[in-house]
């Protein structure tokens, strides 16, 4: 005995258990009888934005990383994920760039041989993982130089670098620019947003 039925959408398919999705948008009941992955999509999503449910851009990044880890063949980070060893190397890379990471380090933290780990790593993500580090660092090293408080030192203790003669080479190297240089060419332009 039911005490209480929601009102469904016409055409939407009752709940049949754990492994299925259900998405409330506001006063609708969206449910699906296929499992989650295989929901009509235009659906949910038309219900959320009638809705006009804040969740919806949630769902809709969510829906895109997940659709993209699933089916993406081609290497990348996220191709990496799917992979455990790969995925515990990267997670560790990512919680902590200044780490003094090596490839025996990196393989150890996978739970692999160094040459097992690096040709799993590049087939899986599609660059060796010392190349990979050395790009994600240079990628942080750019974003804390935004902001003009972060001194050199800063940068360099962030993304692993010993000195800031170090991070200055691989950043030159990397860049053809100097950090300094790549600041002041860099904030220019905002500079120019905020008078015009």
């Amino acid at each position: 005995m039911v005490a209480h039925q929601r009102r469904q959408p016409a055409g939407v398919a009752p709940h049949r258990g754990a492994h299925h999705a259900r998405v409330d948008a506001g006063h609708h009941d969206v449910r699906a009888a296929q499992p989650l992955g295989q929901l009509d999509r235009e659906q949910v999503v038309g219900e959320l934005a009638a809705a006009g449910d804040p969740r919806l851009s949630d769902a809709l990044v969510a829906q895109a990383l997940r659709f993209h880890a699933e089916h993406a063949d081609d290497p990348g980070w996220l191709r990496g994920l799917r992979d455990p060893y790969v995925a515990r190397a990267l997670a560790a890379l990512h919680d902590d760039l200044g780490h003094a990471w090596t490839l025996d380090s990196l393989a150890r933290t996978a739970g692999l041989s160094p040459s097992a780990f690096a040709v799993r790593f590049t087939a899986m993500v599609g660059e060796p993982p010392m190349r990979y580090l050395h790009d994600r660092r240079m990628q942080r090293a750019m974003t804390i130089l935004r902001d003009e408080r972060a001194t050199l030192e800063r940068v360099a203790a962030a993304v692993g670098y010993g000195s800031q003669a170090a991070l200055s080479a691989a950043f030159k190297r990397h860049t053809g620019r100097a950090p300094g240089a790549w600041r002041r060419e860099t904030r220019r332009p905002a500079e120019l947003d905020t008078r015009g």
